[in-house]
Order: C-alpha cells, then structure tokens, then sequence
C-alpha cells in the first residue's frame, strides 16, 4: 500500500461511511432505546424537506473532510501536537512483503492527497 492508496482508502471506507452511516441513524435511530438526543435529531431530520436533507448531508461531509484533513495535517507534521522540534509522527503500512513510510515528509503531503480527491464531491 502506499500513500495515494491509503488516502483513496480513507476516503472511501472512513468518510464515505461515516456519512452514510450519520444519515441512517439520523433517518431512524437504530437500537431498542436509542438516546433521546438522537430520536431528537431524527424527528427534526425527518421533518425536513429533500432539498434540506442533502443540505444536511452536504454539512456532515464537510464535517468529515475537516476533522480527516486536520488528522492528515498532524500525520504530515503540518500541524504540530506538541512543541517540540524534533518530535515526528511515522505512519507505517507494514505486512509480511513491505513496509512503507505513509507520512514521508519529502514527498506529497498526505493532507494534500486528500484534499485533492475530496475537491471533485
């Protein structure tokens, strides 16, 4: 795996479902009791209109695009967790035939990678 193949997986398998996933629970809360904030935000999603839920939906994807962008970011080094200079996150793919440096800082960013496949939605 490399770098443009873990973003695309992200992507795909993270905010992708994640989205999905919100929407669904929004349309009707799963479980025998589900929280009441959530039955809350269902009864107002539901009352909305087809134009308003994909307004919704729209949000909640760029909700996710943020908070994936600002994690790229610190795994980039972009954005830094603490102060020290000579602190580095390292994101390793690693099985039995490689192991691959994700967050090489000499090349593309992955926070780019990203950004750039998320622009086309």
């Amino acid at each position: 795996m490399n770098k443009e193949e873990f973003v695309s997986f992200v992507k795909a398998n993270i905010r992708d479902e994640a989205r999905a996933g919100l929407i669904q629970k929004l349309e009707k809360p799963p479980g025998r009791k589900p929280r009441a904030k959530l039955v809350a935000q269902s009864e107002w999603f539901n009352n909305l209109d087809s134009k308003d839920k994909e307004m919704v939906s729209q949000i909640i994807q760029e909700s996710i695009d943020e908070a994936l962008f600002g994690l790229f970011s610190v795994l980039d080094g972009v954005s830094a967790i603490d102060e020290k200079p000579e602190s580095e996150l390292k994101l390793i793919y690693k099985n039995k035939d490689q192991e691959k440096l994700l967050n090489d800082f000499e090349t593309e960013h992955l926070h780019d990678l990203y950004n750039d496949l998320t622009l086309e939605d």
